[in-house]
């Protein structure tokens, strides 16, 4: 399990690790991406298991020129990363480039925004008990989540227009996508998806 965070949002960010760490074993090994040196030093002063932004060359590969300059810009950044011109999609790139790293290191990957309150192991939507980490409780995937095991990325999509929620009007394939909680499985088709959001920066 995956997020991210700001000294800005810090409060969410303990909310979030507390809700995890209640899940116990069942979550898997969780990780916070620091975006910042304040975020950074409260994941060390509460044991919280991080790693910082990447550095300016990249980290790890799949193109990104520029990210030193996007990850600057965020460590520059005090405040709610929203409210300022560009830092919210320098984000988006850093996020881009930490979840390639989880994936090459053969690791799926839940990711949720740091607002997220995990109320149990999300786990048994997307995986087969075959799946070597965090297996699916009692040996299988829900039943009504059969679909979404089989699947590269999963992702939620924050329109609650119903009527589109259908193949008539495309599955939301034309709307923005929200990355709230999103899943990557490490295959090559979930790095496909990585480099179609790398092509977007």
């Amino acid at each position: 399990m995956l997020t991210f965070g700001s000294g800005s949002m810090s409060d969410f960010l303990l909310n979030w690790v507390e809700h995890v760490r209640r899940l116990g074993d069942a979550a898997g090994p969780y990780l916070v991406g620091a975006l910042d040196g304040p975020v950074a030093d409260l994941c060390k002063d509460r044991s919280i298991a991080s790693a910082v932004a990447p550095p300016a060359d990249g980290g790890g590969g799949g193109g990104g020129g520029g990210v030193g300059e996007h990850t600057a810009q965020l460590r520059e950044t005090s405040g709610y990363y929203r409210y300022r011109p560009g830092t919210f999609l320098a984000m988006g790139l850093v996020k881009q480039l930490f979840i390639r790293a989880v994936l090459r290191e053969g690791y799926d990957v839940m990711v949720s925004d740091v607002d997220v309150a995990w109320l149990r192991p999300p786990w048994p939507l997307v995986r087969y008990s075959s799946v070597r980490s965090a297996p699916a409780e009692n040996g299988a995937v829900e039943q009504e989540a059969s679909l979404l095991a089989l699947a590269d990325v999963v992702l939620s999509v924050d329109q609650v227009q119903q009527y589109l929620d259908c193949d008539k009007h495309r599955w939301h394939v034309d709307s923005e996508l929200n990355t709230g909680v999103v899943f990557f499985r490490a295959s090559a088709g979930a790095l496909a998806v990585l480099d179609e959001w790398l092509g977007t920066f």
